[in-house]
């Protein structure tokens, strides 16, 4: 009989079981991120090639599914132009590839479609680049991404199927059957209800994980072949194999027609079950996406808590319509056992709930500034919202109406009317919460945005020419980033025979080339560009100065964004290229060298310096100051006057150990730096948080330029004049 369960068992222990099971999540193997989106392209978007190409690379965010994805190279007649042999880099599953024919001067479009390994997010883009002279158009990159609003809806549904399964075994184990041991006999009713509900909840799953699996296959495949559709049902219906089943494995126990409660070792295979369901969608989801095992544990206690929160609150509303057909005895007796179990374990579901969602929230936002500027952060906002008005709620119930049913009085049957209106409310605003966390699943996260690169805009100056001053303003966004260029003569004037201005963008820790821009001009003399600044690491950007009737002049910076970006080892190759120009350096005689040192806030110093073996060196400082060492003497010009220091280490020339400071470092690119054949070889410093690059000579070893980006300084300097016949005297 149901009535004759003894409280013994009441599945006390499963609070803490399943902060286990959260916990033990932890060591669950991370997935790829949950949008599969381009970042880098060869040939760039927007480039304008003198040579037509044999192949497109692509780069995208994270591992795509190759048999669902689409690539085509289409001329201005929308003709393919490409060989149809999509294939992917067994080395990098990120990078695909695909073979061109012969392509005649002209503009070329690259359509792109993926689809995501982990949960089957589509997206979708397409960009253009131009062989020759003619005129490219626009160079915008358009990205499509998610699925349908229908889609949305499955998931919602699929989600609080799962979610109701779990949450109503726990109301039965830990509320219902308890309390109905209490009452005895008479809740036999009760029971039948449980027992209904388990299996309807359980029935659900089943049919929203067939709706799941046929529409994520029709989605995904739009555009493909026909034939792939049975590829992705293949593959969803897996998926939903492994999602489902589980959780009707641990539905099971609802069968029995006498089952009350279960035994401790049952509750124990029963909640593994459920645990490795909602498991499975915390791995299809964007807390896999980082490979922090952390926000997978997070996001499973975030659907523990859930589950718990919302199947207490629905099993809840159900029984109390059940309860008013009992005598008053009884129903007083079973409110009095159910109430405060249902109030402290909707407490610890929702702490857990709340803790697992600040984590997952903090990690997928990334700042207070994206909440309202992407659709991420706004519908994570109105989730929030709507979790605060059920707190209310929840808070109603513990402290006012808790009482008056704990106290097993008369009271607690006219109680009964406004307490099932508040717990009916509360539920409804939980199954809104849940269908919100749906549509969240279906948004990349502001993370996983290109161009995401810092919380505060960098201001650059630069001086490309003696008549030229060029503020370089990059903006952060949630979407590709923003570059404002100012260029004026020294009066700030704006230039009379300024034609054009030209980006170039070099990630120099990716094989992927440097992506070309052209500004565009604004109204008040001033340009801007929009490109996304996708891979973490050092990048080169140089601003590109062109004037009727003139040679090009351009300032370089470097950027250091964050992230994993190179090996964090030394390449003996590259090493042995930094040793080599250190030696061919440290043997110069002479040599110039020119300086560039922004704070990225708008403050800049720019010096010529002229260095002299063995121990002299003589800058001259943008705004008249100069400098003079000798030795363990320093002559400084302020206001036109020299004064002489005494240093307490002399001053020595030449003095280069690049390879004895650098901690990590490996091989670049080839490049050819006005002139001369170079190889970049690009490190990280054993101190400061240090990036650099080096231009290192191919033929002699000698050191052309260098780049470094640490916190608050980026330097550019270039070496000319080798062995120039220089002197440097006391002033």
């Amino acid at each position: 009989m149901p009535g004759s369960c003894s409280r013994r068992r009441t599945g006390g222990w499963i609070p803490a079981g399943l902060l286990l099971v959260a916990l033990l999540a932890a060591l669950a193997p991370p997935a790829a991120q949950a949008h599969a989106i381009l970042v880098q392209a060869d040939p760039p978007p927007g480039a304008r090639l003198s040579l037509p190409p044999d192949r497109v690379r692509l780069w995208f965010s994270e591992p795509v599914e190759p048999t669902l994805t689409r690539v085509e190279v289409l001329d201005a007649e929308r003709r393919r132009v490409d060989r149809g042999d999509l294939r992917a880099d067994p080395q990098d599953p990120r990078r695909l590839e695909i073979s061109l024919a012969s392509l005649p001067p002209g503009l070329y479009t690259v359509v792109w479609q993926t689809v995501s390994r982990v949960d089957g997010h589509p997206a979708r883009g397409f960009y253009t680049f131009a062989v020759g002279a003619g005129a490219i158009g626009p160079t915008s990159e358009g990205i499509q991404a998610g699925l349908p609003p229908i889609a949305t809806a499955i998931r919602w549904l699929r989600s609080l199927a799962l979610l109701l399964a779990f949450g109503l075994w726990t109301f039965h184990e830990g509320v219902l059957a308890p309390a109905g041991a209490r009452v005895g006999p008479s809740a036999e009713p009760l029971f039948r209800l449980s027992r209904r509900m388990r299996l309807g909840a359980g029935g659900l799953v089943l049919g929203a994980a067939g709706l799941w699996a046929v529409g994520w296959a029709s989605w995904t495949t739009q555009g493909l072949p026909p034939q792939v559709w049975g590829i992705a049902l293949e593959q969803a219906g897996l998926r939903a194999l492994i999602t489902s089943g589980l959780a009707l494995l641990a539905t099971l126990p609802a069968l029995h027609p006498r089952s009350a409660q279960l035994r401790r070792g049952e509750q124990a295979i029963v909640l593994l079950l459920f645990t490795g369901s909602l498991l499975s969608l915390s791995l299809e989801g964007h807390a896999a996406a980082g490979g922090d095992s952390l926000a997978v544990a997070a996001d499973l206690l975030h659907r523990l808590g859930a589950g718990v929160w919302i199947g207490g609150l629905i099993g809840m509303s159900a029984a109390l319509r059940v309860l008013q057909r009992l005598p008053p005895p009884e129903r007083v007796a079973f409110l009095a056992e159910a109430v405060p179990r249902l109030s402290s374990r909707a407490l610890l579901a929702v702490l857990g709930l709340a803790a697992g969602g600040i984590y997952r929230a903090a990690g997928e936002v990334g700042g207070l500034d994206r909440l309202g500027t992407t659709p991420y952060g706004r519908l994570l906002l109105l989730k929030s919202a709507l979790f605060l008005a059920a707190l209310v709620l929840a808070a109603w119930n513990r402290f006012r109406m808790r009482p008056r049913f704990g106290a097993a009085s008369p009271a607690a049957t006219a109680a009964l009317p406004a307490f099932r209106a508040l717990v009916g409310g509360e539920a409804l605003l939980a199954a809104a919460i849940v269908a919100l966390a749906a549509g969240l699943a279906d948004l990349p996260p502001p993370r996983t945005l290109p161009g995401t690169v810092g919380e505060a805009a960098w201001i650059l100056l630069g001086r490309p020419a003696a008549d030229i001053r060029l503020q370089l303003t990059l903006t952060p966004a949630r979407a590709p980033n923003r570059f404002d260029i100012e260029v004026r003569d020294p009066m700030g004037r704006p230039l009379p025979d300024l034609q054009r201005v030209i980006l170039e963008l070099t990630p120099l820790e990716a094989p992927v080339g440097t992506r070309r821009v052209v500004a565009q001009a604004e109204p008040d003399g001033r340009f801007h560009a929009v490109e996304p600044l996708t891979w973490p690491g050092l990048w080169r950007i140089r601003v590109i100065v062109r004037r009727q009737g003139r040679e090009d002049v351009s300032s370089v910076f470097p950027l250091d964004l964050p992230g994993a970006s190179s090996p964090r080892e030394v390449d003996p190759e590259a090493l042995e290229w930094l040793r080599r120009a250190d030696t061919r350096m440290n043997r110069l005689k002479s040599v110039r060298m020119r300086e560039e040192l922004n704070d990225g806030e708008g403050r800049a110093v720019w010096g010529e310096y002229e260095f002299q073996a063995p121990d002299r060196m003589r800058v001259q400082l943008e705004g008249g100051s100069a400098a003079i060492l000798i030795g363990k003497t320093q002559y400084v010009q302020e206001g036109g006057r020299w004064t002489a220091l005494a240093l307490a280490e002399p001053f020595r020339f030449p003095d280069f150990h690049y390879a004895e400071s650098v901690e990590v470092a490996h091989v670049g690119p080839e490049e050819v730096l006005e002139g001369n054949p170079t190889r970049v070889i690009v490190a990280r410093g054993r101190a400061g948080g240090l990036a650099f690059a080096f231009w290192i000579d191919r033929r002699d070893f000698r050191l052309h330029q260098v780049l470094m980006a640490g916190p608050g300084h980026l330097m550019a300097q270039r070496y000319f004049d080798f062995d120039a016949p220089l002197s440097v005297e006391p002033p």
